[in-house]
């Protein structure tokens, strides 16, 4: 059995013989050392009883690993408890690895991957095969994933997932910059992600994120469903005092009206300054009311000339300066790097959104409406009339029909119509009407397929 000859000096620590631990702080000879003839038995009780207590944790450690710990081995010691130490450390790794490779959520612990039914908290972030290699998703809402994963949107979108609720996150975009951070614009249009700080009244569904941070403090917009941004146009911005001093008073984010510090102006008489080139001759001063005044031989009042007579003056009081446009973050806005603005492909297309669709057809925001489709000649006289899933607005339509063994689609273009008989070269003939389309092929059954683009309203 394993042993050590280890003990504690001053076992008892009997408080007139130790010191106390208020004492040993703020001893001078423990900060300084021990003064020469003046050593206090006290203080060294203290000293070696912290130092043998220590000592004999270490002993005791190493018995309990199997290994004698004896003040007469001191190389003994060292190579007992480098053993020891690895040994522990050995033992708990390979805990850890069997964990690991034993935990079916090893790998999507350690990667991050989205989970069913887990508990995700705001903040949290996911990685999903199913994202593109540069986005991932972060927790908005904190609850509880789904059964199945959710059909990821796109960057800057957002999506429930059982009790969760994400937002898609592009790596790319990292511009390091926070929700809410004020940018110093050089020209008079803004990045994407960013609002002019004009005062506008902008949606609080729209920008959730930059009204859970700045909330009213610019203004409550209409009190319920907007807030106002800062209107920083014309102004200088002024670091918040924090307590300082400097500033004090001031509220964060409140507005300042421009002024002057309180100062006086030095009129010197001859008298006072003993330099007649510069000053106001003792002559014109006179006496009113027992306040003196400078005046002049009508014995109007003296005063200092209008600013603008010379240097710069203007109505306002201000440094020098360099307009730029301030605006501010309010929302992730991934650019991809050197090809496309996402936010601008959004303004883009915005007017071109799928508002509904069918069974061949779709219909889009901006009032264009495309329709696809297949048919069968007659074998008798090689006509069908062909109808359309939805009626367009008008015959001003393209329209292209092609036989499944003819010319391709790109070959055969596509051919506006005005209700009005056209020849394809495959020998397909076609008359368009808003309802649909006659199609011959001289007598005889053809396949064929179909594409017709217009519109569903003006």
């Amino acid at each position: 059995m394993a042993s050590t000859n280890f003990k504690i000096f001053n076992e008892g620590m009997s408080a007139d013989r130790t010191f106390s631990d208020a004492e040993y702080e703020v001893a001078t000879q423990r900060q300084g050392g021990v003064i020469p003839g003046m050593a206090l038995s006290r203080l060294h009780n203290k000293l070696y009883r912290q130092s043998t207590a220590m000592a004999k944790a270490i002993a005791d450690f190493l018995v309990e690993q199997g290994r004698d710990c004896l003040d007469n081995d001191v190389p003994g010691i060292t190579t007992s408890l480098q053993a020891a130490i690895l040994n522990i450390a050995s033992g708990q790794a390979s805990s850890e690895i069997e964990t690991h490779n034993t935990s079916t959520n090893a790998h999507t612990d350690l990667l991050h991957l989205w989970q069913s039914g887990k508990a995700y908290k705001v903040g949290d972030i996911v990685y999903s095969p199913n994202l593109p290699s540069y986005a991932y998703a972060e927790c908005i809402v904190a609850g509880t994933s789904g059964a199945n994963e959710p059909i990821w949107p796109a960057v800057a979108e957002e999506v429930t997932d059982g009790t969760v609720r994400w937002r898609i996150r592009d790596i790319k975009s990292g511009s390091g910059m926070p929700i809410g951070s004020i940018l110093a614009y050089p020209v008079d249009s803004i990045p994407a992600g960013y609002l002019k700080c004009n005062g506008a009244a902008v949606g609080r569904v729209t920008y959730p994120e930059l009204f859970a941070l700045i909330g009213t403090t610019y203004g409550a917009g209409d009190g319920s469903t907007t807030f106002n941004v800062p209107d920083l146009r014309g102004e200088f911005i002024r670091g918040w005092g924090d307590g300082r001093n400097v500033d004090s008073g001031r509220v964060l984010g409140s507005a300042q009206r421009d002024a002057l510090q309180t100062h006086d102006h030095f009129l010197p008489t001859s008298t006072g300054l003993g330099d007649a080139r510069w000053c106001i001759p003792d002559t014109i001063w006179k006496a009113s009311n027992g306040n003196e005044f400078p005046v002049d031989g009508n014995n109007t009042a003296a005063r200092t000339y209008p600013g603008s007579s010379a240097g710069t003056f203007a109505s306002e009081t201000r440094p020098r300066n360099v307009a730029m446009l301030y605006c501010i973050k309010a929302f992730d806005a991934p650019v991809n790097q050197g090809l496309i603005d996402i936010t601008e492909l959004a303004n883009d297309v915005a007017g071109k959104a799928v508002i509904s669709s069918g069974p061949g057809w779709t219909k889009y925001s901006d009032g264009t409406l495309t329709q696809e489709g297949n048919g069968i000649t007659d074998a008798v006289n090689g006509a069908v009339n062909m109808t359309f899933p939805v009626v367009f607005y008008s015959t001003t339509y393209g329209f292209c029909a092609n036989e499944s063994d003819a010319s391709t689609w790109t070959q055969q273009g596509m051919a506006t119509l005005y209700g009005s008989a056209y020849r394809k070269t495959s020998g397909l003939q076609v008359i368009c009407k808003k309802v649909g389309a006659n199609i011959f092929q001289n007598g005889i059954s053809s396949a064929f397929s179909w594409i017709a683009k217009g519109r569903w309203k003006a």
